[in-house]
């Protein structure tokens, strides 16, 4: 925020520039004439940067006493004057032609200044316009910090709804929030036990193959290694000369990989012990897949996946790693059947390491797994018939940590 701006092209808002007012704004070029009553009155923002820690009757404009001083805030003209529309509505008491988004405008606008009356006014006009889809509510109002007893409705119908939860649907949501409705979504599906309510097994019912099935479905996996392509034989090669890397005043730089790393990589041509790769650690194997996987050597590549398959290794890091490196999906697909059926819901930080595109399918499979889905419709995914709306609002109020509100 500044003062004293350029004259250049000013000029006056055709509806907010009122004989009276006792405040001076400007957003952009266009100044606002308007009284600081509302602004003092509703929010603690605006009166700390107004008038300061006064007694109420003493307050005295410290800014925006006059055009030439206007405050200028750093909002557009027609925003500004939306949110002022509130204040100065010629219908008193009638909100009713303000559209969907001129709504959003004050609900934004309010929330970033603490009037929290208009807020809520805000809130209630938006609850009363029926086509906004459950999840853009949702990231609307957490974006705004609108009440909880909002917030509570549309956790529960995105937690019972049948159809997944897509892939731009989690983005909107935001990891945090997509997490906790996958749980809640889980939970509705699994047979919790009393005893274990936040795990959650797969049904009882289901036998290998129809675990197999699940994944390769919800994966589109094929289940075929990529065909390397022809090895092209020493007798078919060229003997041209280098272009680079020719000599120690030639040197061919890396970057982006530290020395350690190219050894390592180094060191499965240059092994003294031909054959013998028992020596490789972890970490080791792990900065060879990914040079191999960077650099298209396709056999080191193999040779790297399979001494990390004889290594211990989190399922998570595993198959990161493994995506990351574009590994062959006979090695991925063992990894979505443990994170598939494992009885332990996935938490925040496990869904970041594998990312929301990767974290999106493991989690429709594991509905998959445990909804009672019909074989002719498995695109979605049902809440168990034995689920009541009580045991809903409970799933949702401990999996949100919030109060379950009236519906």
């Amino acid at each position: 925020m500044g003062k004293n701006p350029n004259q250049t092209n000013q000029h006056q808002h055709q509806d907010y520039y009122i004989k009276g007012g006792d405040l001076y704004l400007r957003a952009d070029k266009t100044h606002f004439r308007i009284h600081s009553y509302f602004f003092v009155r509703e929010s603690k923002y605006w009166r700390d940067e107004l008038v300061g820690p006064t007694s109420p009757g003493d307050e005295t404009l410290k800014k925006g006493q006059d055009e030439k001083n206007a405050f200028a805030i750093d909002e557009t003209p027609t925003d500004f004057a939306q949110f002022l529309w509130v204040f100065y509505n010629n219908n008193f008491g009638n909100y009713s032609t303000a559209s969907r988004e001129q709504w959003e405008i004050i609900l934004r606008l309010a929330a970033k200044w603490g009037f929290n009356e208009v807020k809520e006014l805000a809130v209630r006009h938006l609850e009363g316009i029926v086509d906004i889809d459950p999840v853009s509510r949702v990231a609307l109002y957490q974006e705004h910090g609108v009440a909880e007893k909002y917030l509570f409705p549309l956790y529960v119908k995105l937690a019972e709804r049948k159809e997944f939860i897509g892939l731009d649907e989690a983005r909107a949501l935001g990891m945090e929030t997509f997490v906790l409705v996958q749980q809640a979504r889980e939970r509705l599906r699994a047979q919790v036990s009393k005893e274990s309510p936040f795990l959650s097994p797969i049904r009882t019912d289901l036998k290998r193959k129809d675990i197999s099935d699940i994944i390769v479905l919800t994966f589109n996996l094929k289940l075929k290694d990529q065909p390397v392509g022809p090895i092209t034989s020493n007798k078919d090669q060229v003997d041209e000369p280098l272009k680079k890397g020719r000599g120690p005043l030639d040197p061919y730089i890396i970057t982006g990989i530290k020395p350690a790393e190219f050894t390592q990589f180094l060191w499965v041509f240059y092994n003294r012990k031909y054959g013998d790769y028992s020596k490789g650690t972890r970490a080791g194997w792990t900065a060879i897949l990914r040079l191999a996987a960077q650099w298209g050597f396709l056999e080191i590549k193999d040779l790297a996946v399979e001494h990390l398959e004889l290594h211990e290794m989190d399922h998570i890091r595993r198959l990161r790693l493994y995506l990351d490196s574009q590994v062959a999906e006979k090695y991925l697909f063992p990894l979505y059947v443990h994170l598939t059926s494992r009885k332990e819901v996935l938490e925040l930080e496990e869904a970041r390491i594998l990312g929301i595109e990767t974290f999106v399918l493991i989690q429709q499979a594991r509905e998959r797994l445990r909804a009672q889905a019909s074989p002719t419709d498995p695109s979605h995914s049902p809440v168990r018939p034995d689920v009541q709306q009580g045991d809903v609002n409970n799933v949702v109020s401990s999996v949100f940590k919030i109060s379950p509100c009236p519906m």
